[in-house]
């Protein structure tokens, strides 16, 4: 073979290492849902859409209040009476879920959005504003990092009769945050959306749609795939050298 075919062959290799898929992680909300309302019986929600290689849970509430908060059939949104939202954390309730890879392969994390807003059940429109912050953790929540701290929604105008506005979409670069890369088989990170509201308006309802954790997935080669692209080179080198001699 011939010394720069043998080059070529160890190249081809290495991006065959190299080789990864960026695209969506993990999904929530994302679809319109085929049961009722769920509350406190039933107080999770399964991903839409998840990567193969990658583990993801369901996503969970924590707000406790009976039928004021869940899952909608009709709107395919999470909702809360702001009634039931306190005004401050930590006892704020959150949606919260996790993700790991599997073994044999590597996930760099590079981003999370969500939508968030409300709805009015009233018969005249009104202003509304609700907070939201996102936290990650890699020990389920004992210690905790910040991703967005208070984000509000700005005042938004809600029309009467249930009409949603979700005119705040918080889109958050995970590429720099130390442990949100390289994660391994080892690793397992959780996710949590905190709100919290201070109207206490019985006629509003927080919504949160389309949750969305993208990045990027790359195999971990093998030992032999490392031997194979060494022992490419290493003929290569052996051929020029002769040639030379």
């Amino acid at each position: 073979m011939k010394p720069h075919r043998i080059v070529l062959l160890a190249a081809g290799l290495v991006a065959t290492i190299a080789t990864c898929s960026a695209a969506t992680v993990v999904s929530y909300l994302d679809n319109a849902f085929t049961s009722g309302e769920i509350t406190n019986s039933n107080d999770s929600l399964a991903f839409s859409l998840a990567d193969p290689h990658v583990t993801a849970s369901a996503l969970t509430k924590s707000i406790t209040s009976d039928t004021q908060n869940g899952f909608s059939i009709a709107t395919g949104t999470f909702y809360a009476n702001t009634a039931a939202v306190p005004a401050t954390e930590p006892t704020a309730p959150g949606l919260t879920f996790n993700v790991s890879i599997q073994e044999g392969y590597n996930l760099d994390l590079t981003s999370l959005s969500f939508k968030f807003g409300g709805s009015n059940s009233g018969g005249s429109s009104t202003t509304y504003t609700a907070n939201a912050s996102v936290y990650y953790s890699f020990n389920n929540f004992a210690t905790a990092g910040i991703l967005v701290s208070t984000t509000s929604n700005s005042a938004l105008t809600l029309a009467a009769n249930n009409v949603i506005n979700l005119g705040y979409t918080p889109d958050m670069d995970l590429s720099s945050i130390a442990g949100l890369t390289g994660l391994t088989s080892n690793d397992s990170v959780a996710f949590r959306i905190v709100f919290t509201d201070s109207s206490g308006i019985s006629n509003i309802s927080l919504r949160v749609d389309d949750v969305v954790l993208n990045g990027a997935v790359s195999t971990i080669p093998e030992p032999s795939t490392y031997a194979l692209v060494v022992g490419a080179l290493t003929l290569g080198l052996a051929v020029v050298r002769r040639r030379r001699a």
